[in-house]
């Protein structure tokens, strides 16, 4: 099994939202962000065609199902694992955040202050 980790932002404006979707995969191959992405359209896509929980979601996502819709799912249900696994994901997690506001720092404030150091 192979640790994948994967960033999916969505910028609107002001408003900033990221998913961080984690999952070990049991092919090399789905360690691509591409790849990993097409598996798993494709265990929705059968998750939802199969399953009544997955038509409902589906259904409740106004027929645009997205990384936000599937966060919702979590816990995810054991037919929506067993169609992830079809496919080649196992344990797979979903965390989002959102910021409409910028925060306080930014990723490239510099945290060591040169100035403070001892010569």
């Amino acid at each position: 099994m192979e640790n994948v980790q994967f960033i999916i932002p969505r910028i609107d404006g002001d408003s900033k939202t990221i998913a961080i979707v984690t999952a070990q995969v049991d092919e090399v191959k789905l360690t691509s962000e591409q790849e990993f992405f097409v598996a798993l359209m494709e265990s929705l896509i059968d998750w939802v065609n199969k399953t009544a929980d997955g038509k409902k979601a589906w259904e409740r996502s106004s027929e645009d199902f997205n990384v936000g819709d599937l966060s919702a799912e979590q816990p995810f249900s054991h037919l929506l694992k067993k169609h992830l696994q079809r496919h080649g994901i196992f344990n797979m997690k979903i965390d989002t955040w959102d910021q409409t506001n910028p925060g306080y720092w930014k990723f490239d404030d510099v945290l060591v202050d040169k100035q403070r150091l001892d010569k």
